[in-house]
């Protein structure tokens, strides 16, 4: 098996077959024991790569509340301390200014900050992988397109080398909300061109196709996105899961100038981004939180917990 490694550093052109045979990966390498792993956590891992452990990385250790964390409960102290550097702000703007400064994403790898929706597929190991990745792919950049509107815009950004396909992805961009022109625009997505295969998948991870292997469609979403626009494909064999990481953990340094915090109240309304992270499953919307006391809260397996109430 050719390593995508062994491809960058060699410059030998490859086949897009050969570059996404070199990214699978064994799901029995990547199961965790059910015991001591949330459900979400044991899909996103080998999605992500990322090894959770006891006391890094582990999404399941991940709480916040304003009942159970004092930074967050005491919204008035949490104003005194970055009111100096926010002007004259609410207290939910004044939690966003603490968790931008307070070292949010020790003990967490910056990649569990980003958002991604994962379109997956069952691999019919009888047809060409290639033509299998571009029809994955394109169930995913269409779903996009969708949640975008009418003013979405596609193009195929060819950023290797001839012959090397790791780095291309598809790019769609709008500039249908008011956000778009801002230092940090969210109004883009990003879908790899290989992309995942996770095989022989015999039980060991969960929520995926079992019994062979499995493809996954990889988008970057940045953070606030219009992801409450994103709807299920409605396609026959295919699955869509959108990890929404808690925004404390993204660690993108636009994201947190002062003058964007103006529009995490209305994302937050919008529910385009979430104090915990989670896992939803669009072809039902199940709701899957990685911590299990943020589970408990959840009016029902649809909904969110709202960490803040803002219409209060």
């Amino acid at each position: 098996m050719i390593s995508a490694l062994t491809l960058a550093i060699s410059g030998c052109a490859s086949t897009p077959n050969e570059s996404i045979e070199s990214q699978g990966k064994y799901a029995d390498d990547y199961a965790l024991n059910v015991e001591e792993f949330s459900e979400a956590t044991r899909f996103y891992y080998p999605l992500r790569w990322i090894e959770p452990g006891r006391n890094a990385n582990n999404l399941d250790k991940f709480y916040y509340d304003t009942n159970s964390h004092k930074e967050l409960a005491n919204t008035s102290s949490v104003a005194t301390v970055v009111a100096a550097g926010l002007g004259s702000i609410t207290s939910f703007d004044a939690v966003m200014g603490l968790l931008a400064q307070q070292g949010s994403r020790s003990g967490y790898d910056s990649l569990l900050g980003e958002q991604y929706l994962y379109t997956i597929i069952q691999v019919d190991n009888n047809k060409d992988l290639d033509t299998q990745a571009q029809y994955v792919n394109r169930i995913a950049v269409d779903t996009i397109k969708m949640a975008m509107g009418s003013e979405a815009k596609e193009e195929y950004q060819k950023v290797g080398s001839e012959g090397f396909y790791f780095l291309d992805r598809i790019k769609v961009t709008s500039t249908s909300d008011e956000s778009c022109t801002a230092v940090y625009s969210p109004c883009y997505s990003l879908t790899a061109r290989i992309p995942m295969l996770i095989r022989d998948n015999n039980g060991y991870i969960p929520l995926v196709p079992q019994g062979g292997d499995y493809m996954a469609a990889k988008t970057y979403l940045p953070i606030g996105f219009p992801i409450e626009q994103i709807k299920f494909a409605n396609v026959a064999g295919v699955e869509q899961f959108l990890y929404v990481p808690a925004v404390k953990m993204n660690g993108h340094k636009d994201l947190w100038r002062k003058e964007n915090l103006s529009y995490f109240t209305g994302w937050y309304n919008q529910q385009r981004i979430s104090i915990n992270p989670y896992i939803k499953r669009l072809s039902d919307d199940t709701v899957f939180y990685f911590n299990p006391k943020i589970t408990a809260k959840q009016r029902d397996r649809y909904s969110l917990y709202r960490v803040f109430n803002l219409s209060d």
